[in-house]
């Protein structure tokens, strides 16, 4: 079994997490509480062809894009982002 750990580029480790995080999405809960999708992740992430272009948006602040276009993850990541509770009013 192929680790995301021999990945030869960032896309597991650093921009993945960046991309949730811009999303509004916690990275810790997701590793701890919802293990098997976030290992899902990564190992999608890590056999993806489109990780530059992933950093240049990721760079330029801009997570949204590529999610429909490119990015392998973003209808999975799609789905997290709707079923998130919403932040209380104040």
């Amino acid at each position: 079994m192929t680790s995301f750990l021999d990945c030869n580029h960032p896309g597991p480790s650093e921009l993945l997490p960046r991309r949730l995080q811009q999303l509004g999405l916690d990275v810790g809960y997701l590793r701890l509480c919802r293990t098997a999708t976030y290992q899902d992740f990564e190992r999608t992430c890590a056999f993806c062809k489109a990780w530059r272009r992933c950093a240049r948006d990721l760079a330029d602040g801009d997570a949204q894009t590529g999610m429909q276009s490119y990015c392998l993850n973003g209808p999975a990541i799609d789905v997290l982002v709707v079923d998130r509770p919403a932040k209380p009013r104040r």
